[in-house]
């Protein structure tokens, strides 16, 4: 057995000043398969000298690692100068001639040093072999968010914006797709799933200017456990991705790593999202002032598997505005809606061939198109207030400001209306399955605006008379059915995949890819959310350990992704602060200080107001 003996020493870029003596671990794999072993070094000025000893494992049935019995040791010695050190391998003294007959080589070596956030890493020609120090990081190396320590998620939706810059770089590659490189450093958040459902993983920063030059390319991993194997690849890893993930999960644990691609130069700032959608319950979050998203998966609706996606809007909210958008020929709703700045659209009205609508469409009072068949159409009126009324074909509907064309009374009074053949429409256009769009008004006046998906994996679609039902139990008394099929799309500004809340089918995928171009939205504009930022760590313990100084960390997360700036208020002289500028910052009291510190840490937000915690430590 031959065992790689010719090593790379990689440290942080200040390492010269950094003390290796100690023990390391190391793990690693070549041709041959698995290996791992020590290393002690002694570090005295530039000199670094150490023995190495290696044994080579086996991967089970079961896929655990178990020893061999096959081992081989290894004297390093060399200079550092310039950055690199310079020096040779040979087999120690007083070994067995099994053992050192393995490692009989003294050929000189080339060794250099690098960043890799505070981790000694060991590199072969043609491998990377990460090692940690079994006494743990110096102080400031470990912080929350390392493999050790991840940051715990405490609900969602959860918005953090951090950095990948300075972190440890500890898992190389990911089971999921194992040919890729993220030997960068990275960020790791642990998820706790209560019961079965979807976990959406969501990472933006990508092409920003990165620390090491170039651009930053950071990516998004759901892992099932933080286990690595004696190469460094992360075993459990369920899925991974450049942008965005969706994974079905059981109840447990889950991990979510933000890691950098190949290496420490495509570090940089990111703004992570992480949502889960329990099966059959609703999932809630707020999308504007006056604005709610609820989305649910139904195991079974109506004797079928459904996804269900519903925009909660209030109409007397202030700032809050609903009209249609008319298209100049097709685009999708998620084109329509960002164009327009506003913060949600779904697909609206019926169109032809030629992308004309044969809906009514009015818009600031101007009537664009107007129903080529007497259909019902939903209107608000100046004050912003909707009703549902028959429109005759080719006539304005004079009472409202706004109006949009559909096809298929649902509701009227909380009773279901539909009819097949209703409005000169096929009768099997109500009795059969379809993706559909609806758009109702509660008896307080709000408006709900719903899809369905159909025709994928994602849903069986309902009929017309079910379509009713639902919107009836979701509050409506009134409601109209709007263009469906292909055409049902809900984009709602900040969600993942493009805003892309639903699952469009015009590509026959269970995925947020598949819109269709439209001739009319119907859009809602409203204020942005003004939300706290989230404090990620609890208080500190109250009390500091005698003769021994005091640290504490703290995580803060702004719902909106903003960044957040540390700074103390009332803290005595030499109590200090160190603020990372990832959204985490240290605290530190000597030992031998005051016996009572009162002081408050506050998290400056970008655009928001501060938040603060108060601590008091006292000192036996």
């Amino acid at each position: 057995m031959r065992l790689p003996l010719a090593l790379l020493l990689v440290l942080a870029a200040h390492a010269s000043a950094q003390d290796l003596s100690g023990r390391w671990t190391v793990s690693g794999r070549d041709a041959e398969g698995p290996y791992r072993g020590r290393a002690t070094l002694t570090h005295a000025q530039d000199r670094v000298e150490g023995l190495l000893e290696l044994e080579r494992l086996r991967v089970t049935a079961a896929g655990a690692l178990e020893p061999t019995g096959a081992r081989a040791a290894a004297q390093l010695e060399g200079r550092l100068a310039g950055g690199a050190l310079a020096g040779t391998r040979r087999s120690p003294p007083g070994l067995g001639p099994a053992v050192a007959g393995a490692a009989a080589t003294s050929a000189p070596s080339r060794y250099a040093l690098e960043e890799v956030g505070g981790q000694l890493r060991l590199v072969a020609p043609t491998e990377v072999l990460h090692q940690e120090h079994p006494t743990g990081p110096p102080a400031d190396a470990s912080r929350p968010g390392d493999w050790s320590d991840p940051i715990v998620v405490p609900g969602a939706p959860f918005v953090h914006a951090s950095t990948t810059v300075g972190r440890r770089a500890l898992a190389g590659r990911y089971s999921a797709r194992p040919g890729v490189s993220q030997a960068g450093p990275e960020v790791v958040y642990r998820v706790d799933v209560p019961a079965r459902g979807r976990l959406t993983a969501w990472v933006q920063g990508d092409g920003a200017p990165a620390a090491g030059g170039g651009t930053v390319d950071v990516d998004v991993h759901v892992l099932r456990s933080l286990e690595l194997d004696a190469s460094g690849l992360a075993v459990a890893c369920l899925a991974r991705d450049d942008v965005a993930v969706e994974v079905e999960v059981e109840a447990g644990t889950y991990h979510v790593v933000v890691d950098t691609y190949e290496g420490p130069a495509r570090a940089g700032a990111y703004t992570l999202r992480i949502d889960l959608a329990l099966d059959d319950a609703w999932y809630e979050r707020p999308v504007a002032q006056g604005v709610r998203l609820r989305t649910k998966r139904y195991p079974a609706l109506f004797g079928a598997a459904q996804t269900g996606s519903v925009l909660d809007v209030d109409l007397a909210a202030p700032g809050v505005v609903v009209k249609p958008i008319v298209s100049r020929g097709c685009a999708t709703p998620s084109t329509l809606g960002r164009r327009a700045g506003a913060v949600a659209a779904v697909n609206g009205g019926f169109f032809d061939g030629s992308c004309a609508s044969v809906s009514l469409a009015k818009v600031d009072g101007d009537v664009w198109a107007t129903n080529a068949r007497d259909r019902s159409a939903v209107g608000f009126d100046a004050q912003g207030r909707a009703s549902i009324a028959l429109v005759a074909a080719g006539q304005d509907w004079p009472q409202v400001t706004h109006a949009l064309g559909g096809l298929g009374r649902l509701l009227r009074g909380g009773a279901v209306v539909v009819r097949p053949g209703d409005e000169q429409s096929q009768p099997s256009f109500a009795t059969a399955r379809h993706p559909r769009t609806a758009v109702g008004v509660t008896a307080q006046g709000g408006l709900v605006l719903a899809t369905v998906d159909g025709r994928t994996a994602a849903g069986a679609g309902m009929k017309l008379d079910e379509l009713a039902q639902w919107m009836a139990w979701l509050g409506c008394r009134e409601a109209l059915n709007l263009d469906g099929g292909g055409s049902t799309a809900l984009w709602v500004r900040g969600e993942p995949f493009g805003g892309v809340v639903n699952h469009p089918c015009d590509n026959r995928k269970a995925d947020h890819a598949g819109e269709r171009g439209v001739s009319t939205v119907l859009a809602v504009w409203a204020r942005p959310l003004d939300e706290d930022a989230v404090w990620l760590t609890g208080a500190p313990s109250s009390v500091a350990t005698a003769g021994r100084a005091w640290t504490h960390e703290v995580v803060v997360a702004d719902p909106e992704g903003a960044r957040v700036r540390f700074r103390l208020e009332g803290a005595p002289p030499d109590l200090t602060l160190v603020d990372r500028g990832d959204g985490t910052a240290r605290l530190a009291w000597p030992a031998g200080s005051a016996a009572r510190a009162t002081f408050r840490v506050v998290a400056e937000v970008e655009g928001s107001r501060p938040v603060s915690r108060a601590i008091t430590v006292t000192r036996p």
